[in-house]
């Protein structure tokens, strides 16, 4: 039977140890770079996210509060424009008269 065996020196052996430890360290700092500019794009979506969950809550209360203010006057608002509308009905003769003379 033959031996398949690869021979290889020691030093050999470790020269491609180191290149491949290097390779890995390089691959390695890539890898960490790449982490700290994500974290960072990371950090700055949840802010705009924080930021747009705030303007929310804003918008909400503003709206409640608004919402609320018009349920309260609205009758008022609605009945002043009845009694403007009736006024101009039961005067309409009147008006029609100062407004058609030449």
């Amino acid at each position: 039977m033959e031996n398949n065996e690869i021979t290889i020196d020691e030093h050999r052996f470790r020269m491609r140890v180191v290149e491949s430890l290097t390779k890995l360290e390089g691959l390695a700092q890539s890898t960490d770079g790449h982490l700290v500019r994500l974290n960072g794009t990371v950090a700055r979506h949840e802010e705009k996210i924080h930021t747009l969950q705030a303007a929310m809550l804003t918008e909400r209360a503003t709206s409640k509060a608004t919402s609320t203010w018009w349920h309260r006057i609205s009758p008022l608002v609605w009945l002043a424009v009845g009694g403007v509308l009736v006024l101009f009905l039961l005067h309409s003769d009147q008006l029609l008269r100062v407004f058609s003379k030449p």
